[in-house]
């Protein structure tokens, strides 16, 4: 079978194109014959598809520093359509999103108009930059209303809600929607062999931020950006139980021209983004995530396997529907509290015996399973 990748950027680091990465490593290598990518910038094919070697066609599009947004996703637009139509008719192209609307199947891993209502909630701005949001935002919707009616589009989502709103929004047929969830790379997100005492000793050389922090006392961990993953409101949380003190490493960084309030009971440990999270899952005994909306939450699923205590939202929240009924695992409505009563230290035994619990459970979603449904698709 021939297919095509149409995506931006085709990097393992990326948490979106990481999913497609997956399913197609993990297709038969015989079943795919020609792989074409149609993309601004993609690491060496060499090793994102090792299984495909001699296989994989670069179609680059030039413009990945167009700025604004809405430019660049425009270009893209009009260039990957006309790349489209020079392509071999039995070449099945698969998209990410509105990445390209010129796609046969669509990975949904995001839908612009569920983001788009939160959005200007929670951000407030000058008019200029509202007047330019709200115009990406008419721009992405009306690209989803054109490729998602197609009567021919057929999507691999990563979450049952977003299968649901593709049947409320759009009117699309149950038949034409897959349900893939993501994995995690279990082999990666393995407890450090070091006791606390001399993991923390080792980190403080890279991380001398996290100076200050009792080995003896609960570590909560919070992933991603500050103010869309929802580390305000699980601060102002924290800063209502004022009788309770508070351990928090916040890894990631504030968007532009916001500020994190620290209530006096709190003391928050700031690291920039790291490729070393294993290291901070094994220092923490629990991952607080109160996300208003997160189609998947890969580092949910790597916080999980790696035995900590799991505090997540439930609505909205892709890694929470997988998650679900598992011990340590605690999901919250985004209207109800934070159960920060679970916040405690944790053994190493009681953390080896969720992992191997939640390891055993995962198998039933991990990517040779996402790889089933895309073929499913493929050869409908």
């Amino acid at each position: 079978m021939k297919l095509a990748l149409f995506v931006h950027e085709l990097f393992y680091e990326i948490g979106h194109s990481k999913a497609l990465i997956e399913y197609i490593r993990h297709l038969p290598q015989d079943y795919v014959s020609e792989l074409h990518l149609v993309v601004y910038e993609t690491a060496e094919p060499s090793q994102l598809f090792p299984n495909f070697k001699g296989k994989v066609i670069i179609h680059k599009i030039e413009g990945n520093g167009l700025k604004p947004s809405l430019v660049r996703f425009a270009w893209y637009h009009l260039r990957s359509w006309f790349i489209s139509k020079n392509l071999p008719n039995d070449v099945i192209k698969i998209g990410i999103g509105v990445a390209s609307i010129a796609v046969d199947i669509v990975n949904i891993q995001f839908i612009h108009r569920q983001w788009s209502q939160r959005y200007f909630v929670q951000n407030q701005a000058n008019i200029i930059t509202t007047l330019y949001k709200k115009i990406l935002f008419a721009y992405l919707n009306a690209c989803e209303d054109f490729l998602f009616r197609k009567s021919t589009t057929r999507f691999l989502v990563i979450a049952d809600f977003l299968k649901r709103a593709l049947q409320k929004d759009f009117q699309i047929d149950e038949e034409k929607i897959a349900v893939a969830h993501s994995s995690a790379d279990t082999h990666f997100f393995a407890p450090s062999p070091l006791s606390r005492e001399n993991l923390y000793s080792e980190m403080l050389k890279s991380y001398p931020s996290l100076q200050g922090l009792e080995l003896s006392k609960p570590i909560a961990l919070f992933v991603g950006a500050f103010q869309r993953k929802g580390l305000p409101r699980l601060l102002k949380e924290m800063g209502q139980r004022s009788e309770q003190q508070f351990q928090l490493i916040a890894v990631g960084r504030s968007e532009k021209g916001h500020s994190l309030q620290i209530p006096p009971n709190v003391s928050v440990k700031e690291v920039s983004f790291t490729k070393e999270l294993p290291l901070f899952y094994s220092l923490a005994d629990a991952f607080v995530f109160p996300t208003e909306y997160e189609p998947y939450g890969l580092v949910i699923v790597e916080a999980a396997v790696m035995g900590l205590t799991v505090l997540v939202t439930q609505e909205e929240v892709g890694a929470s529907e997988v998650l679900e009924n598992l011990s340590g695992i605690h999901l919250f409505s985004r209207y109800a509290p934070i159960p920060l009563n679970e916040l405690r230290c944790l053994s190493p035994e009681e953390r080896e015996n969720r992992r191997k619990e939640r390891l055993e459970h995962l198998k039933k979603s991990d990517w040779t399973v996402a790889a089933k449904k895309l073929v499913q698709l493929l050869e409908k």
